[in-house]
């Protein structure tokens, strides 16, 4: 059965032999400054071919007292990222593949909804509600 990837989850592994960090810097897009790594990898036929990669956000290892307020089965890594405008926490539990390798199991979830922007700048309960007066039919 092939591996189905699901919405909101993902998964890291450690990198391929046939991959390194060819260059990391940072580069600056639209006024504002990013990290950015240049990842070369190897085709089958040796050829090599680079992507490029920039920071979207960050993760971070939970200490031992983080993990003690969880009732059970603790994630390894928690933080949060920003994607086409809208902003995600990702959680992440360390696991072992089936030859042995090491890897992360990923859930990402979108931020809480932030309120709407009120029209014309009132604050949502001040600003009048319509009434069956105001309807014209």
């Amino acid at each position: 059965m092939a591996y189905e990837m699901k919405n909101n989850e993902g998964s890291f592994f450690e990198p391929r032999s046939d991959q390194s960090i060819f260059y990391q810097g940072k580069i600056k897009i639209a006024n504002e400054e990013v990290d950015a790594i240049i990842i070369q990898n190897h085709k089958k036929d040796g050829d090599s071919f680079f992507r490029i990669y920039t920071d979207v956000g960050g993760v971070k290892p939970l200490t031992d007292a983080d993990k003690s307020k969880f009732k059970q089965n603790p994630p390894s890594v928690r933080g949060g990222f920003t994607k086409d405008f809208t902003e995600y926490y990702i959680t992440a539990w360390s696991k072992t593949t089936s030859n042995g390798g090491r890897m992360l199991s990923a859930s990402i979830e979108p931020k809480d909804e932030q309120k709407p922007i009120p029209d014309n700048n009132m604050v949502e309960e001040n600003k009048p509600k319509p009434s069956d007066a105001d309807m014209p039919f």
